[in-house]
């Protein structure tokens, strides 16, 4: 699995407003217990000013072999993990810019589950279980119509799996777009709906929820640290 530098570890970014604001689209009416343990003011912790979003582009190539072999001019975004690869539409394609980077990170924060990075639970659950079940389902089924597909509502297994790790990823692009400074009312709600189905996915289970949505925490942090330390790299050897 890869190894942080933890020395240079960046601030931690705001969880619990975010969480809340999802539990609510969600229509949860649980009393909040605090997950966020960090040992700072989340109201202490300012988002990037002025951050362009093409810019994350620079923070996806600062990453170099982090990254799988993005190609562009597709139906549908996709992550192939047999083959690490992303497949994507063109950003054209889209009704905004703020869609095209939404997917974009998506398919980068699948990527990031396989176990040379941050070998995350719900990622490896659902790549084990596909591979004992690859002649059921398609890889390009499995993302471009898994929800209108009766056949894998009926593997509970594999669509229990799934659905944790969407949750992971797409309150992955939550946070870190809110962290950027870069969220919309579009787009947040679209987040929310999305999310709001894979919750309801997998029987609206607070735990699985609260779990997912932790791992999303720990994979936009990852995110963030390797980039800020590529930008520092680079700037020392800029220097030399």
């Amino acid at each position: 699995m890869y190894q942080t530098n933890k020395s240079m570890k960046t601030k931690s970014i705001i969880f619990n407003k975010h969480f809340n604001t999802l539990k609510n689209g969600l229509g949860i009416e649980e009393e909040w217990v605090c997950l966020w343990d960090d040992n700072m003011s989340e109201d202490s912790y300012d988002p990037f000013v002025n951050f362009e979003i093409k810019e994350i582009d620079d923070m996806i190539n600062s990453l170099g072999s982090l990254i799988p072999r993005i190609e562009h001019n597709f139906n549908n975004g996709y992550y192939n993990w047999s083959e690490n690869r992303i497949s994507l539409p063109l950003q054209g394609q889209f009704n905004s810019r703020e869609m095209f980077y939404r997917t974009k990170m998506h398919e980068i924060f699948h990527s990031f589950g396989r176990g040379c990075v941050l070998n995350r639970k719900s990622f490896v659950e659902y790549d084990e279980v596909n591979e004992r079940r690859n002649n059921f389902l398609k890889n390009s089924d499995f993302f471009t119509a898994v929800f209108s597909n009766e056949r894998f509502d009926h593997d509970r297994s594999l669509s229990i799996a799934y659905h944790k790790e969407e949750v992971v990823v797409e309150f992955g692009v939550y946070l870190l777009f809110e962290h950027l400074g870069l969220m919309t009312d579009e787009l947040r709600h679209s987040l929310i709906m999305y999310i709001r189905r894979s919750y309801n996915g997998f029987g609206a289970d607070m735990a699985y929820l609260k779990s997912a949505c932790l791992e999303s925490k720990r994979m936009v942090e990852f995110f963030l640290e390797e980039s800020k330390k590529a930008k520092e790299v680079k700037s020392l050897e800029f220097s030399l």
